[in-house]
């Protein structure tokens, strides 16, 4: 397997600490939240869920911070999705972006809001993009499923698990959820960020703005390890 490495830098003089992971949580096939992480390996035939991302906001972190009786102050809530928008603004062409923002007690809530660019993108997705998603998950599942797995079961992608990051910039603590696709962890230990695993489908990057694009959304999870699957004449590789 080919391998390389991204190195980010940050802008200007910005002091970035390294985040920090406080806890998981899980959605299940029906997009209940659960207080525990589960191995959700995704098998067999790929069912995709709704979009839920816009309709539910950043209630499952809320819901992490309410289970949290030790939790402290943070300036900033957010979902990762949001900030990876914010971050690409400057490399991003045609994707605008819209978010509600609450301050209460001294913290600021931000949740993204669905533009109508990305609703007529959501309306008229075309059947090869609707084949694209199912690839990416059924990438996942080749990767994550036992060896005695039925790949006869239902591949349904409203299972998700997710990490809760704490981070620092410029003397702001921000805290965010980011949804993992899988684990290499022993539960005896506590999850360290090298511990997380991202898949990708995409072709290879070849431009500078894609790659910039890529780049900052790894830059919030510093995911060590991101596992390719789609070379550039579009064939998977599984």
């Amino acid at each position: 397997m080919e391998t390389f490495n991204i190195q980010i830098q940050p802008p200007y003089d910005s002091k970035f600490k390294s985040p920090e992971i406080l806890g998981t949580y899980a959605m299940d096939c029906v997009r209940e939240w659960q207080e525990r992480m589960d191995s959700f390996v995704k098998k067999g035939r790929v069912i995709l869920g709704g979009d839920n991302f816009y309709n539910e906001g950043i209630k499952p972190l809320l819901k992490w911070i309410h289970h949290q009786s030790e939790w402290s102050h943070s300036d900033f809530v957010v979902s990762r999705g949001s900030l990876s928008k914010m971050m690409r603004t400057p490399y991003e062409e045609k994707e605008p972006w819209m978010f509600t923002v609450t301050k209460y007690k001294g913290t600021i809530y931000i949740k993204a809001e669905q533009t109508e660019y990305e609703r007529i993108q959501s309306d008229t997705i075309d059947t090869q993009k609707q084949h694209i998603f199912k690839w990416g998950y059924k990438f996942e599942d080749y990767l994550t499923q036992k060896s005695t797995s039925n790949l006869n079961d239902i591949v349904n992608t409203n299972q998700q698990n997710h990490v809760v990051y704490q981070r620092e910039i410029d003397g702001y603590n921000i805290l965010y959820g980011a949804e993992v696709d899988a684990v290499m962890h022993d539960r005896a230990t506590p999850l360290r960020l090298k511990d997380c695993v991202e898949f990708k489908v995409n072709l290879e990057i070849t431009s500078n703005q894609h790659y910039k694009i890529f780049a900052k959304r790894k830059f919030f999870t510093l995911v060590d390890s991101v596992l390719f699957g789609r070379d550039s004449y579009n064939y998977m590789w599984l």
